[in-house]
């Protein structure tokens, strides 16, 4: 099992962000509320701890384009709430921002066959 802070300067090395790994990786556990939870293995991370890592992990190089497959699902009300925030937070970064919620479960009366 590898610990969040540990995977997240993994992947900023893959990224190849030099100099600024450490900084952009601190700044990655800060906004997404991992500051408490860094040092823990990401296994013993609840639901909601682990999307968190997710999004830091996806946010970490800056993408320009940012696809989330239902980065909601299977949390309590008070988590989608923050994730959702913190997701809009993300997005103000940018010039422009767009969102595209789509559910499966609605597509699915759609589906032509």
């Amino acid at each position: 099992m590898i610990y969040v802070r540990e995977y997240l300067e993994f992947l900023a090395g893959v990224h190849k962000l030099g100099s600024n790994s450490a900084s952009r990786v601190d700044e990655m556990i800060l906004q997404t509320g991992l500051s408490k939870e860094s040092k823990k293995k990401i296994g013993e991370l609840s639901k909601g701890y682990k999307q968190r890592v997710g999004i830091a992990q996806a946010m970490l190089h800056d993408p320009e384009v940012l696809i989330l497959d239902e980065p909601t699902s299977g949390l309590d009300p008070n988590q989608i709430v923050e994730i959702r925030e913190l997701i809009r937070h993300f997005g103000k970064r940018k010039k422009q921002s767009f969102s595209l919620p789509i559910s499966c479960r609605k597509l699915r009366p759609c589906a032509i066959g």
